[in-house]
């Protein structure tokens, strides 16, 4: 030992600079460790100004207070439930409370890197950080009002404290020799506060992690369970009174509670991602919603899902699933007949994309729940950003893809008929630019008019029809400037950070899903090697 720095110092240094020049995957791996480098430096460094900032050690105040709230009577006398376990012991608690009281912090981590880098939630990369911010108030109240724990009042008795006094393994001692290891007389050898009891981190970190699986809706069981194991074990183990514990829940609430007052001021990145589903398509939404997942787009960007006739089970499912995503339900009672999603008229999709405007407005993507996302979207915001609007086209002309009926009533142009259609499966709008708020209103508008928006058939996509007619007419006029690009259906040089139409039945397993997208990814690139071959032939 050097001047109070171990070994082990040495290793923490060495693997945080191994961490920050390993490259930008394991650096967010160190952004994620950061918090705790910090909170064990300051811990450690206790050793250095403790004594000289501590008041005044509390020793009969806590044991009292104990006696009042929690008193177990033994006999004629009346001691503290600590007290009580020390004559009540088993050797199965022993190891299963010395257990959960080792791997408080290795659970702590191990469920908060499941949120960050497996579930990907939004807001668990403060989990580590409220973890930081309950620490670091403990350390505080340690100085403020220092207390002994029950330990100590067994060996020292409660008259002044000991300043002295050795930390020790108390109960978890028994944990050791049951075992026949030193693992917590190791770890209490290096404690640097002995008067550290009031709040319980062990109680604290763990109501903290109970409290985010809750906000989280993920592992909440485990968690609430654990919690509880290590609460009972801070006392049976003899480290702490039940009201540390107490104190330590109160700071971890306070904690986990200024970390969500942060999360609501977090602004979620433009655009914001919208899709639709009902039942039979529930299976297409959750792949789509995997594959934002994948590229930790739901960290950054707010993901709307608008329910169109989901059963309960699935929405609960989606929902505990993908606990980051924004539900809506489309009240189709208010809506005319043929929106219906039976109806195969598809014009619930400007319904649904004027309403997202209108409720959280600024830039949106709208997406078909079969769509996959495969890669940066740059170009995508890049359109919107300079023109306020991105769509891709189809190959087909839009007279091949029209009811002539509809043609005639809105009064199509003949020069915009040869034109090539562009897909309604993906929409990026800017809402701030009145050009495209109109265009968005006139596309619900004409939408609901059923005479505008026959049933889907051969030769007729609906709601695709009206959004082209709309989109020409501005262009024509100059109002809308659009953006030139394929999508992946019969195309030999499409877009590729998207993909579309990755229809996927709803009897499919979950876990099938890497082979429904490598299906699609061969079908797609063996159709665009033949329209290249086709087009080289000619």
């Amino acid at each position: 030992m050097l001047g109070g720095l171990r070994g082990d110092h040495a290793w923490l240094v060495l693997a945080a600079l191994a961490v920050y020049y390993a490259g930008p995957r394991l650096r967010a791996a160190g952004r994620f460790l950061l918090p705790l480098l910090i909170m064990v430096t300051v811990y450690d460094s206790q050793q250095y100004w403790a004594l000289s900032l501590r008041a005044t050690v509390n020793v009969a105040g806590p044991h009292a207070l104990e006696l009042a709230l929690f008193g177990v009577r033994d006999g004629d006398a009346v001691t503290t439930l600590s007290a009580w376990l020390q004559t009540h012991t088993h050797a199965l608690l022993d190891l299963v409370c010395g257990v959960a009281y080792l791997a408080f912090v290795p659970v702590f981590l191990l469920v908060a890197a499941w949120w960050r880098f497996v579930k990907k939630i939004p807001g668990a990369e403060g989990v580590m950080w409220a973890m930081l911010w309950l620490n670091l108030a403990a350390y505080v109240i340690w100085m403020i009002y220092p207390a002994a724990p029950p330990w100590y009042a067994d060996h020292y008795g409660l008259g002044p404290a000991v300043l002295t006094a050795a930390p020790e393994a108390a109960g978890a001692a028994r944990f050791d020799a049951l075992l026949g290891v030193t693992w917590f007389a190791d770890y209490y050898a290096k404690n640097t506060n002995v008067f550290g009891a009031i709040p319980s981190l062990h109680v604290g970190q763990t109501f903290l992690a109970a409290l985010f699986a809750w906000r989280f809706r993920s592992l909440r069981i485990v968690m609430t369970g654990f919690w509880l194991l290590v609460m009972f074990s801070s006392v049976y183990l003899n480290h702490h009174y039940l009201v540390d514990g107490l104190a330590g829940m109160a700071l971890a609430t306070v904690a986990w509670a200024v970390m969500r007052r942060s999360e609501e001021r977090i602004e979620f990145h433009e655009p914001t991602l919208v899709t639709a589903a009902d039942e039979p398509f529930w299976r297409c939404l959750y792949q789509l919603l995997l594959s934002v997942e994948r590229h930790e787009l739901n960290l950054r960007q707010r993901v709307v899902v608008w329910d169109l006739g989901l059963s309960a089970k699935t929405l609960a499912r989606l929902k505990r699933r993908f606990p980051w995503a924004l539900f809506h339900t489309l009240d189709f009672s208010q809506l005319p007949e043929h929106v219906k999603p039976e109806k195969r008229t598809y014009a619930w999709k400007p319904v649904v994309i004027h309403r997202t405007m209108e409720i959280y407005g600024g830039k949106l993507l709208w997406l078909d729940s079969a769509a996959i996302i495969r890669g940066p979207w740059t170009e995508m915001t890049e359109s919107i950003d300079q023109h306020g609007l991105y769509l891709l086209a189809g190959q087909s002309a839009l007279r091949l893809r029209c009811d002539p009926a509809v043609v005639a009533r809105l009064a199509v142009p003949e020069e915009t008929m040869d034109q090539r259609e562009f897909v309604s499966g993906l929409v990026g709008v800017d809402t701030r630019r009145p050009a495209v708020r109109v265009l968005l209103v006139e596309w619900q508008q004409l939408a609901l008019d059923a005479r505008d928006c026959p049933p889907r058939h051969a030769g007729n996509n609906p709601e695709q029809v009206l959004l082209t007619i709309l989109v020409r007419q501005g262009v024509m006029s100059g109002e809308l400037t659009v953006n030139s690009a394929d999508i992946d259906i019969s195309s030999s040089n499409p877009v590729r950070w998207v993909s579309s139409r990755n229809k996927v039945p709803m009897w499919l397993p979950v876990w099938a899903d890497p082979f429904a997208r490598a299906w699609y990814v061969i079908y797609k690139a063996g159709d665009r090697a033949v329209l290249r071959f086709k087009a080289a032939s000619r």
